[in-house]
């Protein structure tokens, strides 16, 4: 998992202090407006970063993988 990065280098001015999960997640939270460079950013994370609100943004990174995967 990237969390130290994450927690050592803030995606955004706004991001808030990490919350540690079960499982060695870290809870983080951006008060941005998404966007595409906000979509780009999440998946050069890959599978070590999980979107989980709001639900319209977290559908469009969701659409943006299964399109993705169509290329492969």
């Amino acid at each position: 998992m990237r969390a130290g990065y994450v927690i050592s280098k803030p995606l955004h001015q706004t991001q808030t202090k990490p919350i540690e999960q079960e499982g060695g997640w870290v809870k983080i939270s951006l008060k941005v407006i998404p966007n595409n460079e906000l979509i780009g950013m999440i998946l050069s994370f890959g599978k070590d970063v999980r979107v989980i609100g709001p639900a319209s943004f977290k559908e469009k990174v969701s659409e943006e993988i299964k399109l993705m995967t169509k290329n492969y």
